[in-house]
């Protein structure tokens, strides 16, 4: 499988001797992570920033996938929403009447409930995965899931890099190491960052149906993978998805792909 010459994720123009010093320009690296414990991953992180007064050094710490909001009533899904979408406030009918949540600046709460739903009304705001907020009277909730894992495997930094933070990444549960190359970190082509970030924030393309097979060739020709080759893994015709294996950072790494980001080769 080819990676694009013009998509290259890892900056190739590294000057080896400014690698572990403590410059002042923040650049984007990739960390491997355990499988499936990006998040853990990124909280342990953050935490281990703080305890070691190096928060200074990093100004952001991104799992790449969609944050999506799920609001329930009555145990059923009624909503999915992005969080990062625009700022709205949704009506949930429960088993008493209503309750309206906020989505706003990336954070959801409870405006309104039933009587006797005073404990999520006055619930702290949720922004991040995992978190939700009950209300128990009127049976209704509001949950930040992930979706669409860009990068499984992977956590994106902005950072400044130095010696403590490399130790530092060392010693983070969950953490495996940098994307390194000849055992030194390697930043990232910040163009290409950005069309990731750009790929989370809009979402993904509309797909137009066309039947692949697991072993299929595929090219993708819409996206932060663009020109990137890889072989089909898994198909879900009825979401019109597959599953590719495309090499990304040395590693052949599973990308969840509509059909329309796709053609075969």
């Amino acid at each position: 499988m080819a990676e694009n010459e013009n998509l290259n994720m890892v900056n190739e123009e590294v000057n080896e001797s400014n690698l572990g010093k403590d410059t002042d320009e923040k650049k984007w690296y990739a960390l491997y992570t355990q499988s499936n414990l990006e998040i853990r991953a990124k909280e342990n992180f953050i935490k281990n920033l703080k305890l070691n007064n190096l928060e200074h050094l990093v100004d952001e710490v991104i799992v790449p996938a969609e944050e999506k909001v799920v609001l329930k009533s009555q145990g059923k899904e009624r909503y999915r929403l992005s969080l990062k979408g625009p700022n709205r406030v949704i009506e949930v009918q429960g088993k008493k009447g209503i309750t309206k949540f906020s989505i706003e600046d990336g954070t959801v709460r409870v405006l309104e409930s039933v009587e006797g739903d005073e404990g999520c009304v006055s619930h702290s705001p949720i922004s991040k995965p995992g978190q939700k907020i009950t209300c128990k009277e009127n049976r209704t909730e509001a949950r930040i899931v992930l979706e669409n894992k860009i990068f499984p495997g992977y956590i994106l930094i902005k950072a400044k890099l130095t010696d403590d933070l490399i130790d530092l990444v060392k010693k983070t549960p969950f953490l495996i190491g940098f994307v390194s190359a000849g055992g030194k970190p390697v930043p990232l082509n910040e163009n290409d960052v950005m069309k990731v970030l750009g790929q989370i924030q809009k979402g993904a393309p509309k797909a137009k149906k066309l039947l692949y097979t697991k072993g299929d060739i595929i090219r993708v020709i819409e996206g932060p993978f663009m020109n990137f080759t890889g072989t089909v893994e898994e198909v879900f015709p009825d979401k019109e998805k597959l599953i590719a294996l495309i090499t990304i950072f040395g590693r052949a790494t599973p990308v969840e792909l509509e059909f329309s980001q796709v053609e075969k080769i």
